[in-house]
């Protein structure tokens, strides 16, 4: 696979754009429930696989590694499959699938809204629909919960999910774009089901768990650096915020959870953690912050909010890397001494400067143009689609073009562009 063809699934340029239009969608729009979704899928999926291999295996460390295994396989394939036959018909279909991929694999007025449910019924004095609401979303046993565990199961969740949910799926597109963000995401899918540490689970789910553990690892410290920054706006506590989550951090059981977790308890001025039981086993959780307050619907509102502008400094982070990153692209597609402006103004209005977003030098593009381009002017102007047939050939040479003047230049631009 040349590295051309590595930008159909991984395009810096594109992700500059299509990364902050997926946000928004996803702001917009979220993850209603009953609508179709391919974390849905994967559940099905890993559930279908589980339930297979405990029949033919003994469900040990060797078959929930071949089950973490296979699904990452068949979530890459896919992902592939979709982006490279969005491409056939065209650069805005391929820019429209990879925002609803990306889309799709943000969360963040999901965990806001799902929360909300449950302060909502909280508020009407409806602790039976709010502990049921709360089931959904939270691993702990609800039934027996009062108001403030309630509320405070809710700023854990918020808390946990920010990292989960939010900064590392934004992380892991920027680093590696829309395969990127679904390897993670069946990653994560596999950890919320198999990586657990009950007598079912303490074999079969250690290899989704360990992988889940490896992949937060540096978003949750994002998480730790950023989140303290979000609480500044929302005129929370950030140096609380940042003591805290140094000082209780490494309480947790996990080495990721429990960094994002002691990080809001610091910003809200609230306890977190403590015993609980999960699925009929009481554990005993370390207690993470000081408790200044109790939990409230209040305060969990305002550990949304520090969810959100968390995300929206992760999207800054990311766009900045990603921006830096474009430019080196574009700067290294050049031999030296070559710059934009050499493209002469006539080829530019025929091919249009929308689709000059990234020029190149590539010896199948010499090749498609019939051999009409020079040696040293040769240039490509891509559109998204890395299809070599797709390129738009822009005939640049400078000694032969000075000598057929602008109308021969023009001629030839258009050629080239009519070919396609």
């Amino acid at each position: 696979m040349t590295a051309t063809d590595f930008e159909l699934f991984w395009d810096r340029s594109l992700l500059v754009y299509s990364l902050p239009a997926a946000y928004l969608l996803d702001l917009l729009v979220g993850d209603p429930r009953g609508w179709p979704h391919p974390v849905r899928a994967m559940g099905w999926l890993v559930s279908r696989g589980e339930r297979w291999l405990r029949r033919v295996t003994r469900a040990g460390r060797a078959a929930g590694l071949l089950l973490v295994a296979c699904v990452l396989v068949a979530t890459a394939v896919t992902v592939a499959a979709t982006l490279w036959s969005a491409a056939q018909f065209g650069p805005r279909v391929r820019f429209a699938a990879e925002v609803l991929l990306i889309g799709f694999g943000l969360a963040s007025r999901s965990l806001a809204s799902e929360t909300m449910r449950v302060v909502r019924a909280a508020e009407r004095s409806d602790l039976i629909a709010a502990r049921r609401e709360l089931a959904l979303i939270v691993g702990r046993d609800t039934e027996s919960l009062g108001s403030e565990e309630t509320h405070q199961a809710c700023i854990e969740t918020v808390a946990e999910n920010t990292t989960d949910a939010v900064v590392a799926p934004i992380l892991f597109t920027a680093l590696a774009g829309p395969l990127g963000l679904w390897l993670f995401k069946a990653a994560s899918t596999m950890d919320s089901m198999l990586g657990h540490r009950d007598e079912r689970f303490a074999r079969f789910g250690w290899a989704a768990a360990r992988l889940d553990d490896v992949l937060n690892f540096v978003p949750a410290r994002i998480t730790f650096l950023l989140m303290p920054l979000a609480a500044l706006v929302v005129g929370a506590r950030p140096l609380a915020a940042w003591r805290i989550g140094w000082r209780d951090g490494r309480k947790h059981a996990s080495p990721n959870a429990g960094v994002a977790e002691a990080t809001m308890a610091g910003a809200l001025g609230v306890q977190l953690g403590g015993p609980g039981s999960y699925g009929g086993v009481w554990v005993d959780r370390p207690l993470l912050g000081d408790r200044v307050r109790p939990a409230t619907a209040d305060l969990v509102r305002r550990a949304i909010r520090v969810m959100l502008v968390t995300s929206c400094l992760t999207l800054g982070l990311a766009e900045a890397v990603l921006w830096a990153a474009s430019d080196r692209q574009r700067s290294s597609q050049f031999e030296p001494g070559e710059t934009c402006h050499e493209i002469d103004e006539t080829t530019a209005r025929v091919v249009g400067r929308a689709r000059l977003r990234l020029i190149l030098r590539d010896p199948s593009a010499r090749r498609a143009s019939g051999g009409q381009l020079g040696r040293r002017g040769a240039c490509v102007a891509r559109t998204h689609s890395v299809r070599a047939e797709r390129l738009v050939v822009v005939a640049r040479d400078v000694g032969r073009r000075s000598s057929a003047g602008g109308r021969g230049a023009s001629a030839g631009a258009g050629g080239a562009h009519g070919r396609l």
